[in-house]
């Protein structure tokens, strides 16, 4: 008589919970990977985030609204992007309003005053009521300003490099104040009613009956009203 060879289901099981336990293991790090991969983050930039929300957080950074005052640092910036950086970009393009939020400055050197912050370009056609966005562009790194005829005026300009040296750049060019600027520029919810609150004071300032916005393939946005003008800033002398 031929003998069968059985297996014992009691050493079956086990094993088979075994595989499966490790078949699980496997997917779920491959869904976390993915995860990661989908948000465009790796394991050490989701870290850094997380830093940055941290340094936030912590009050490294004020609010961004109150970033921006009106003061002749800011001012020479705002001009040296108006004048010499918004040029550079194409379309047909009538108003520049400057994007200018400063983390840190050192005016120790009054032959090199120096400020680290984020710098950005937005030309715009206004048609009607409503500011069209052409062109423009970010430009963050580290300014040098000095006295030029009586007025601050940028000399000279450090900027954050692009594609895979953007990060080491960055780092380079920030020195200290790198996670204060990382925690300014973490939400692009808080950037864009930023920008926005910069067209509402632009338009204000110079009379014009804008009040939308309207970047390229998205609905126009309603501008928020201008801000109250600083009770401590004094008018300009005609």
């Amino acid at each position: 008589m031929k003998e069968e060879k059985r297996t014992n289901s009691r050493t079956v099981r086990p094993v088979l919970l075994l595989l499966l336990l490790l078949s699980t293991g496997v997917l779920l790090l491959a869904l976390h990977g993915a995860t990661y991969f989908w948000n465009g983050m790796t394991d050490a930039e989701s870290k850094e985030a997380k830093r940055c929300e941290a340094a936030k957080v912590q009050g490294l950074v004020l609010e961004i609204a109150e970033i921006h005052s009106s003061s002749p640092v800011a001012d020479a910036i705002a001009r040296y992007l108006g004048e010499s950086v918004a040029p550079n970009y194409g379309g047909e393009w009538e108003h520049c309003v400057p994007f200018v939020r400063i983390v840190a400055t050192d005016e120790s050197d009054p032959s090199d005053v120096r400020a680290w912050g984020e710098f950005r370009v937005f030309n715009y056609r206004l048609e009607g009521d409503t500011f069209h966005f052409v062109s423009g562009g970010n430009h963050p790194g580290l300014m040098h300003l000095r006295e030029t005829g009586g007025a601050l005026a940028v000399v000279s300009f450090d900027p954050v490099l692009d594609g895979s040296e953007y990060t080491p750049s960055a780092k380079r060019i920030f020195g200290k104040h790198y996670q204060a600027w990382m925690a300014l520029v973490a939400d692009d919810k808080v950037l864009e009613a930023a920008r926005l609150q910069d067209l509402a004071d632009y338009a204000a300032k110079n009379n014009l009956s804008a009040t939308f916005a309207k970047d390229y393939g998205w609905d126009p946005v309603p501008l928020p009203a201008p801000s109250a003008p600083n009770p401590l800033e004094t008018p300009e002398s005609n």
